[in-house]
């Protein structure tokens, strides 16, 4: 802890902490999304903000020149409060409320007017801006980076956020309201492919490993667990110790519940969640490989596979997909498009189309609330 302050006092940030005040105090609560389940009040640290906010500024160079933040994720977010609003304030950037609300056209105003130089959002966000920017022209857009961050972005999307919103650098960041924003982090020299292959590298100052079932460390490059360990770990979910114990072992290691691969040079690549797993006839199939296929159709906007129930299999894959205006996409389409792609097993037996998935006010598709919708014939 003291040498993480002493290290922020010599490149002069602001880590000054009165008598009052320690660091390992509470300081902010943030709830969680609520995309598998109930929301979770996390009460993050003192000293995880302030550092949080210092080490992910600049990773996004918000500490470089004059650079104009478009925040498009609500403050109640971590990616909105602590990645962006926090961190551009640590680093003296300038920030763009672009409306009251989260809206898509607002975000797109303010990039061209207050000639944004930078933008955060999640990927849904972008996949709005990218779909209302049809038809309007060559636009003033003059974007040095854009950061995808809040739930898992597909490699096809982080092409087109380059490509259409003519950014120099797009970038990953992958962390939870747990571990106060970040855990892993694009650097600022990454090309696009390392980006729309990894969630970035290892936040400073952190320990990660990623586990079996029986709390075993795999070899680099074999999936399991991610744990986090370090000062960007919350203190605990407030006033629900048990939640708290299922999360935090008693040796600091918080629990992800994510899978994860991670390679020798400390890059990170996310599978999926643990709870979106999708066992089909004794065989777990992991859902973001098959999105990731599917949404470089050229007819899909976006998709969600999830597990519905079978009573052969168990679960049986479902795709629910969002499709371009006037365009048809149908079983057999889908069939198609994976042959040769992916194995057999894993394309999905049911397509769903659907014009909006179900979100939380931050954003991110909920899909247990998909997969009620579905199994109940709304969808």
């Amino acid at each position: 802890m003291d040498s993480l302050i002493k290290e922020h006092k010599n490149n002069n940030s602001i880590s000054k902490y009165s008598s009052e005040i320690k660091s390992e105090d509470g300081a902010l609560v943030l709830l969680t999304s609520g995309s598998t389940g109930k929301p979770k009040a996390a009460l993050d640290s003192e000293l995880a903000i302030v550092n949080n906010t210092y080490f992910s500024g600049i990773r996004n160079e918000f500490n470089l020149g004059h650079q104009i933040v478009c925040i498009q994720a609500p403050l109640f977010h971590a990616l909105g409060s602590i990645v962006t609003l926090l961190s551009c304030l640590q680093h003296g950037a300038t920030v763009i409320l672009a409306s009251p609300a989260y809206s898509p056209s607002a975000s797109l105003h303010a990039i061209c007017a207050e000639k944004c130089t930078a933008i955060t959002g999640t990927p849904t966000m972008y996949v709005d801006i990218l779909s209302i920017m049809k038809g309007k022209g060559d636009l003033p857009i003059n974007l040095n980076m854009a950061l995808a961050a809040g739930a898992p972005c597909s490699p096809e999307l982080i092409h087109r956020i380059k490509d259409q919103l003519k950014c120099k650098s797009v970038r990953a960041l992958y962390g939870l309201t747990e571990t106060t924003a970040c855990v892993f982090q694009s650097l600022a020299t990454d090309d696009v492919n390392t980006v729309s292959q990894t969630v970035g590298y290892i936040t400073d100052h952190v320990e990660l490993k990623v586990v079996d079932s029986n709390n075993n460390i795999v070899p680099f490059g074999c999936s399991g667990e991610l744990m986090v360990k370090g000062y960007n770990n919350m203190i605990c979910y407030l006033d629900d110790p048990e939640k708290t114990k299922e999360t935090i072992a008693e040796d600091g290691w918080l629990h992800t519940g994510d899978i994860f691969t991670i390679n020798p040079d400390g890059y990170g690549k996310i599978v999926g969640r643990a709870k979106d797993i999708i066992v089909r006839g004794g065989e777990n199939i992991a859902p973001k490989e098959i999105e990731d296929c599917l949404n470089t159709h050229p007819d899909v906007i976006e998709s969600q596979v999830i597990g519905v129930s079978d009573e052969r299999l168990g679960e049986e894959l479902c795709a629910v997909v969002r499709i371009r205006e006037n365009a048809t996409f149908t079983s057999n389409d889908l069939k198609k498009h994976f042959m040769g792609k992916l194995a057999t097993f894993k394309i999905p037996k049911i397509l769903k189309i659907t014009q909006e998935f179900p979100k939380t006010t931050s954003g991110k598709i909920q899909k247990y609330r998909l997969k009620e919708l579905v199994e109940s014939g709304k969808i």
